[in-house]
């Protein structure tokens, strides 16, 4: 396993309670992409982390680096500058004895220069390397920070896309759970009307029947009533228990009894 995944997987592991393994990383990504994306974040943190200390060390590296050939330069050309120097003292000498030691000092010199060349170009191509080396960490530190901020930017915005897009659907939810609320309420209030409706029926057929007794008590009462009205037998033995029954049988009688109505007092 690279040591890229080992951080991942220990990013992961912190947002994720421990979970760890190579063969789980597609999982992780797809039942919580948000950790998964923080995690990455963190390996980019991290990573920046790394390339700005290297960076550091080797600009340090670079500035000493820089600083020996800087200081073998300028002895290279202070060398060069003493030699026209002295070149040009033996060019003006009239003295030989003098001349002759100007010229010893010389040959010395410019010895001593041929010498400095292999140390200059060294100490000049360890700068270089080390100038070339900060410069690729340099940039790649540059890059690296450029996709930590875009990962960061990205991850804001897919945190508010999946919000809006959690709002959408919760909506969508609720709008479809109203129309069937209304739905069942529609059905509901036909169903309703239905049953009102044979509940009617039923009043109905039940105020036709109860009629339709009702009539037929009547009819067979005054039947019995007049059965009995004509029964002369029933007439008289009505007669004798109840006076008020008794059937008058002439007009005499019957004026009789209109005589003797009780009359209001005037």
């Amino acid at each position: 396993m690279s040591l890229f995944n080992l951080h991942f997987f220990a990013s992961v592991a912190g947002q994720e309670a421990q979970k760890a393994g190579n063969g789980i990383t597609a999982l992780i990504v797809k039942f919580d992409p948000e950790a998964a994306t923080e995690a990455q974040i963190d390996e980019f943190e991290r990573q920046l982390t790394e390339l700005t200390n290297r960076v550091a060390a080797l600009r340090s590296e670079y500035n000493k680096e820089k600083a020996e050939a800087d200081a073998v330069n300028t002895r290279y050309h202070q060398f060069l500058a003493a030699g026209e120097n002295l070149q040009a003292k033996i060019a003006a000498a009239t003295d030989e004895t003098q001349k002759a030691s100007l010229t010893a000092s010389l040959e010395r010199l410019v010895a001593d220069t041929e010498k400095m060349v292999p140390d200059l170009e060294r100490e000049q191509e360890e700068a270089t390397q080390a100038g070339d080396l900060l410069k690729k960490y340099e940039d790649a530190a540059q890059a690296a920070a450029t996709k930590l901020v875009t990962a960061r930017e990205n991850l804001t915005r897919a945190k508010r896309d999946m919000e809006k897009a959690a709002l959408a659907q919760k909506r969508a939810e609720d709008h479809v759970a109203s129309a069937e609320a209304l739905a069942g309420i529609r059905q509901h209030s036909d169903s309703l009307g239905t049953a009102l409706g044979a509940m009617q029926q039923v009043a109905a057929k039940s105020r036709q029947a109860a009629d339709a007794a009702e009539l037929k008590a009547k009819l067979v009462t005054g039947a019995s009533h007049q059965d009995i009205a004509q029964d002369a037998n029933i007439a008289a033995a009505l007669s004798e228990v109840d006076p008020a029954h008794k059937p008058a049988s002439s007009l005499g009688d019957r004026l009789a009894a209109l005589k003797n109505r009780p009359t209001a007092a005037v």
